[in-house]
This record gives structure tokens, C-alpha cells and sequence, in this order.
């Protein structure tokens, strides 16, 4: 499955999800695992309460990524692979192209306030 096609079929946890490993590379975090994950999904969900009911949990954050990896839009790190910090979890890292991922996030009206905080970052 190609990267657009892939993008276009992503549930909106799994678009809330890249747009957190996203915003996690950017700042240069090395630590991406699924509470680095989850803890940036969750402080980004006041922007965009209307459509998310509850909160994103560890285990909504891990079946999404867990999507995103089987599509090819997300690559897991082995946790042999990491620092002891990381206590044995995988890591994750973004293979989507990075614009596109934001394109998928701006066509996706319920998503606006999620992208329009990030302009302002």
C-alpha cells in the first residue's frame, strides 16, 4: 500500500497518533515510545475535544500504532535497539513523508484545531 493511500484510510486516533510522533521528531525526542506517544496525543486533545471522546490511552495509542506499522507509515524500533531509559519499550519512528502527513491531518475537517496549533508551535 502506498503512503497516500495509506494516509487516506487512517482512523482519526491513528492521524492524532502521527501527528504526535511527528511533533516528537521535530523537537529531536529520541525516546519516541507509546507513553511519549500518548502523553503528547493527550496534550494535544483540548484543541480538538469535540470529536475525541475520553481520552487517548496506552492501549488506543498501541493498536494505532500498531495499524501504522502493518500500512508502512510508521517504522517500530526493537527495544535491544534502545537506551535502558526506554525499560524494554519499542520505539517509533515516522516513514511517511512528513508533508503529506500533515496534508492528511488538513483534510480532515475534525482535525483543524489539532493543525492549527501546530502552525502556532
Amino acid at each position: 500500500m502506498d503512503s497516500e493511500s495509506a494516509l487516506a484510510s487512517t482512523s482519526l486516533t491513528e492521524k492524532i497518533v502521527l501527528h504526535a510522533i511527528v511533533e516528537l521528531q521535530r523537537r529531536g525526542d529520541d525516546r519516541i515510545d507509546s507513553l511519549a506517544i500518548r502523553d503528547e496525543c493527550r496534550g494535544r486533545l483540548p484543541s480538538i475535544e469535540e470529536h475525541v471522546v475520553g481520552d487517548l490511552g496506552e492501549a488506543e495509542v498501541m493498536t494505532a500504532l500498531g495499524k501504522l506499522t502493518r500500512r508502512g507509515l510508521v517504522t517500530e524500533r526493537p527495544a535491544e535497539a534502545r537506551s535502558p531509559v526506554g525499560k524494554g519499550r519499542p520505539g517509533y519512528t515516522l516513514e511517511a513523508d512528513e508533508d503529506a502527513v500533515f496534508q492528511a491531518l488538513i483534510d480532515d475537517e475534525r482535525l483543524v484545531g489539532l493543525v492549527e496549533d501546530h502552525s502556532e508551535d
